[in-house]
């Protein structure tokens, strides 16, 4: 017996099956559970009771008794026999050869059965199509079905050949609206009729069974009303879809020729040119995977027992990836068909031939044919790129055998072909479309004849394409405004997108130069989302707060290196920028890219083709382009809440999360389920190791923290209270998340942190001011009403061996376990073991830890367990802390000496740190960041008077003007906030961001240099400059500010011409303050507050100047505007 209990927390229902796992799910499906469940035993203080409950017996018929069962009668006008001719489980079926209006009776096993059961599901098999012909299957007791009174009614089309499946839910898909009982007695007895319109016929049942749930069945040509049809299946409904005129008269030589080119390109990308023969070390390694797989794929064929018997083809049964049994159609499709297609293409052995033709008809007599909807197709389309490319490469077999137009069929369901053909399309498409289907359906036009259907098909098809490779705004896949992946209404820089951007660039390659070509545009989008995922990438790894559900999946730009490839070859000439990143990349002695030549298997995508690495070692000898320096600057990907910034070989990646970006991934299967914190601010930096790695950066599972991360600001909690079940992709009420960078060098990254999910009356202000390699980072406004547990901010976490010392304050430490309290009011700083330094100026809450970690918690991903040694460092805020704050500079990959001299002498300067702004300047490189959160804020110092929007500002003095660059993190996304938690199918999800007006005034007499269709310079005062930007998208939009008529701001006295009366009048009021009688504003040029020194050189350079000559370039700038 299993035992159920249920708890009501936070809003919902959390189930507990006590067989050694935990499930979950939500409160809709939690409550439906509860109601099906055979035992609901409730225990301790609300009272324990027990009940005698019948056996949990499944109402199932898989016909594998050694003779007829009484369970199951035929009327007088029908027969019925075991059959081993056709089966989908076992060895047997049951056959049933009826007369027109014959039925067929099943009484349940188990009478007594406790269960509700409201699903069905059954297998059907016909050796003749019958048009028109339906059964009609009827549910009810058995008084009920003898009058012709079923609860529930459906019916079944006999129009095909092979296997077909229904799943029904029986209150959604087969509601008897003319039945007329009292509901009474369970419905557990089954009739089904023979049609009516044909005289006799026979079809084979398996698999007959009723269930308590059925989810996701696909409507097909047998069953087309179940789960709201066509109205509700996209997939069906494109099914229906037919090829929209006009056609073209004819075919054209060059559109022939062009899917020849296309087809040979292909080719040649899979099975290479005389690859066999190439003895280059890479192409070897691949070769002899593909051989090994081959070998494989031959023993694994021998396991599906396929073998023709007169005029039938058996072997074992097949299934959908989401139906409860096995094996699955994905299993031979992955380990069997291609691998074995590859054997025969590469190695033309005529026997394999043959074996491969028999598989394609065990398939199809297996239910993967055009029109079969498996019971469901739930993501099945992303489990047939060995099917698919399979496929293609036999097509001149199966053309010379009958068979193509057959598979090309089931291709183009299986494919979804038919949304090609729609009238339009949101921009985008779904990141799991584009890295599977995108393929697919460019394989079924050029698989057939040439005709002008063929170039109509190919048409629609690209008119897709380009679509698919438009900018996605709002939650929708997958190229997003700033060049990221998104899927899940997500940044998902590892799996889904970039193996998007993967097919994408191939596609690209295959149709270039061709009347079928890519637009420009749409071409440029893919080198953008390259060229953007090489910055995310250091070398090859990525951050761990931007892979979704796969946390630790870090490595991403190894997978995509062929990408580069293709994208640079699709421009002519070859383009320098994705060659330059290809050669960057490209270390053939490196482990991590001996593993991606030793990849040969489809999965979800087939790119590990021999013909692309023998590509690949041609395009690296070619040396189109010199690699490319790692890159250095910062970067903002606004729809990820994602900063990066980057000098030489380090990189430091900063994560938040807000009203339009969710916090984390997790998965049923418990994968990220610790994963809440990775978006509360987390810094993580990324450089140690040749390449540099995140394992080399000390970021491991074995023992991490997850409630440590660095950078973020959290309630620490143990792994078990983390993992307690939550909601994943949770949204917050704040808009105020993202970034903003001066001339793509350095930038601010800011978070208004509110945990609107699982603690609500948590809050921060958190930013992080970029300049080259200090990081200065601020908190501010940290509070919650958790009294039992601590509010913390962690510095660094990192695994580390003995021999790795720790910096403490000068001392280099060693011991292990080791413990440091830091000093309130004291200065400290410290050094990680990968070199990066922390300078602390209040020691109040500093902790610092060498020790080994074994985190507690038994979770189902193995990266949640084990332990290690590691360092870690944070700072403690105490429980239920009230307006907290912090404040440390990290210096990147730098010295000690350079550390311990910028502890008593930083280089930068906190102007405010309050809930209206986060304000830090740079006096040697004369940039300030402002993060303004409160219109409200009126900064004392620098540049900035004021904004009329919350808004991330930079600026940076130069020697004729001043550079300023804004940004505004709210995408303006215009709809009510009612709840958190939004991920939900009701919301709108292509809402495009609004652009908005930000009102900008700045101190000083000041204009545009040049036209800027983003902003525009709206009033000039004596003392100030009111500048408008249009803001969208979350996107830094940049101005360079030059003096107006600098000269006429150093004529005094109005004559036109500055002199020596000028300079008297300035000498006058020399040393002068604000606080000081006599003192006029107009003689502080600087702004600072004093006339000194710094205007005396801003009037000096205008001595004895006109008002009608240029602007002059002022010298020593960094002394202007409040240095």
């Amino acid at each position: 017996m299993r035992l159920y209990y249920s708890k009501w927390q936070i809003g919902m229902w959390k189930i507990a099956a006590f067989r050694g796992e935990l499930r979950r799910e939500n409160a809709k499906e939690e409550y439906m559970n509860l109601q099906r469940c055979l035992a609901l035993v409730v225990g301790g203080v609300l009272g324990l009771t027990n009940a005698t409950m019948a056996q949990d017996t499944r109402w199932h018929f898989d016909f594998e008794e050694a003779s007829l069962s009484s369970a199951y009668q035929a009327d007088s006008g029908s027969q019925l026999s075991l059959s081993t001719r056709h089966y989908k489980s076992g060895r047997q079926s049951l056959m049933w050869s009826w007369r027109n209006g014959s039925r067929l009776l099943f009484t349940d096993p188990e009478p007594e059965r406790n269960k509700k059961l409201i699903a069905f599901r059954a297998w059907v098999y016909c050796e003749e199509a019958l048009a028109d012909a339906v059964l009609t299957f009827g549910l009810g007791t058995q008084a009920e079905l003898s009058v012709n009174n079923p609860r529930y009614r459906f019916q079944f089309g006999l129009n095909f050949t092979g296997w077909r499946a229904m799943w029904i839910e029986l209150a959604e898909d087969a509601t008897n609206t003319s039945y007329t009982g009292s509901g009474k007695g369970k419905a557990l007895a089954l009739e089904i009729r023979a049609p009516h319109n044909i005289s006799s016929g026979s079809v084979y049942l398996d698999l007959v069974e009723m269930d308590r749930d059925i989810r996701r069945g696909a409507p097909d040509p047998q069953v087309p009303y179940i789960n709201g049809g066509a109205a509700e299946n996209r997939e069906y409904r494109w099914s229906l879809n037919t090829l929209p005129g006009p056609v073209p008269g004819e075919i054209t030589e060059e559109e022939r020729r062009a899917f020849e080119i296309i087809s040979e390109r292909y080719e040649t990308w899979v099975l290479g040119d005389n690859v066999m023969g190439d003895m280059r070390e890479p192409v070897q390694v691949r070769l002899r995977t593909v051989s090994k797989v081959a070998r494989f794929g031959r023993r694994n064929l021998e396991k599906y027992e396929i073998r023709r018997e007169g005029d039938v083809i058996l072997g074992q049964p097949l299934f959908a990836s989401r139906s409860p049994y096995s094996p699955k159609f994905e299993s031979i499709f992955q380990n069997v068909l291609l691998r074995l297609v590859l054997d025969y293409r590469l190695n033309g052995d005529s026997e394999l031939r043959d074996d491969l033709l028999d598989l394609f008809d065990y398939l199809y007599d297996q239910g993967w044919a055009a029109g079969s909807g498996l019971g469901t197709l739930h993501h099945e389309f992303l489990r047939i790129a060995g099917y698919a490319h399979a496929v293609f490469l036999m097509r001149e077999d199966l053309r010379a055998t009958g068979r193509l137009e057959r598979e090309g069929l089931t291709l183009e369901w299986h494919s979804m072909f038919g949304e090609v053909y729609e009238k339009s399309w949101d921009p985008g498409t779904n990141a799991d479309f584009l890295r599977s289907v995108g393929m697919y359906r460019l394989f079924r036009v050029l698989m057939m004849e040439d005709t002008p259907e063929k170039v109509a098909m190919m048409r629609c098809y690209l008119a897709w394409l380009d679509n698919a490779l438009s900018i996605a705004p709002g939650w929708l896949d997958t190229i997003k405004p700033d060049y990221s992946g998104f899927h899940h209404r997500g940044i998902y820089a590892n799996a889904y997108a970039p193996n998007a951007f993967h097919i994408a660039s191939l596609l690209v390659y295959l149709l270039r130069d061709t009347p079928f070509a890519v637009a420009g545009d749409k071409r440029e989008n893919v080198k953008q989302a390259l060229l953007t995922t090489r910055i995310m990438a250091n070398t090859y790894d990525i951050s761990t707060a931007i892979n979704g559900r796969f946390p630790l999946q870090t490595t991403a730009a190894d997978k995509l290196l062929p990408a580069y490839m293709y994208a640079a070859m699709s421009y002519t000439p070859v383009d320098a920028e994705l060659s330059g990143t290809f050669m960057r990349l490209w270390r053939p002695e490196l482990p991590i890219l001996q593993e991606l030549f030793d990849s040969a298997s489809p999965d979800i995508e087939y790119v590990d083709t021999p013909g692309s690495i023998q590509m690949m070692v041609n395009f690296a000898a070619a040396n189109h382009s010199p690699p490319e320096a790692a890159p250095s600057g910062h970067w903002v990907l606004p729809y990820g809440a994602f900063s990066i910034h980057r000098r030489d070989e380090w990189m430091v990646s900063m994560k938040g999360w807000s009203k339009y970006v969710w916090d984390f991934e997790s998965g049923n299967d418990g994968s990220n389920q610790l994963g809440r914190y990775l978006s509360y601010g987390s810094m993580l930096i990324y450089a140690s190791g040749d390449p540099v790695t995140r394992e080399a950066s000390g970021i491991v599972p074995e023992g991490w923290d997850w409630s440590m991360w660095p950078g973020t600001t959290v309630i620490r909690l143990s792994h078990p209270e983390l993992g307690e079940y939550r909601r994943d992709r949770n949204f917050s009420d704040e808009t105020f998340a993202g970034g903003v960078n001066l001339k793509g060098q350095n930038g601010i990254f800011a978070l208004k942190l509110h945990d609107t999910q699982h603690n609500p009356s948590f809050r921060a202000v958190k930013t992080v001011f970029c300049f080259d390699d200090v990081l200065v980072c601020l908190g501010s406004d940290i509070e919650n009403d958790d009294g039992g547990h601590a509010t913390v901010t962690p510095l660094f976490q990192a695994s580390i061996s003995e021999d790795r010392p720790t910096g403490v304050n000068g001392e280099r430490v060693r011991a292990i376990p080791y413990t440091f309290s830091g000093t309130p009011n004291q200065k400290e700083w410290l050094m990680d073991a990968s070199g990066n330094g922390y300078v602390i100026p209040n020691g109040d809450g500093l902790r610092v830890q060498r020790q080994m970690q074994a985190p507690a918690g038994d979770f189902k991903k193995s990266y949640f367990g084990g332990k290690g040694t590691f360092e870690l460092a944070y700072l403690d805020h105490g429980n239920a802390p009230s307006n907290a704050g912090y404040e440390y500079a990290v210096l990147v990959q730098q010295p000690l000496g350079r550390v311990r001299k910028f502890v008593d002498a930083p280089e930068y300067v906190v102007w405010q740190q309050d809930a209206q702004a986060h304000i830090v300047h740079h006096p040697k490189l004369k940039t300030t960041g402002y993060a303004v959160l409160d219109v409200g804020a009126r900064p004392a110092n620098g540049a900035l008077v004021s904004v009329d929007v919350p808004s991330l500002v930079m600026t940076r003095e130069i020697g004729d003007g001043l550079l300023l660059s804004i940004s505004d993190p709210d995408f303006g996304w215009n709809w009510i906030i009612r709840e958190p938690h939004r991920h939900n199918a009701t919301m709108v999800v292509n809402q495009a961001s609004e652009p908005r007006t930000v009102t900008v005034t700045v101190r000083g007499q000041w204009d545009l240099e040049g036209a800027n269709a983003l902003a525009q310079v709206t009033d000039v005062q004596s003392d100030r400059t009111v500048v408008k930007f249009i803001c969208q998208d979350g996107k830094t939009v940049e101005v360079k500010l030059v003096w107006v008529s600098a000269v006429s701001r150093l004529d005094f006295d109005g004559n036109g011409v500055v002199d020596t009366r000028d300079f008297l009048m300035f000498i006058n009021n020399f040393g002068l303050s604000e606080g000081d009688a006599g003192f006029e504003a107009k003689y502080d040029l600087d702004g600072n507050g004093i006339v000194g020194v710094s205007d005396f050189i801003i009037f000096s350079e205008g001595y004895g100047k006109r008002m009608s000559e240029k602007p002059v370039a002022l010298r020593n700038e960094g002394e202007k505007l409040g240095s």
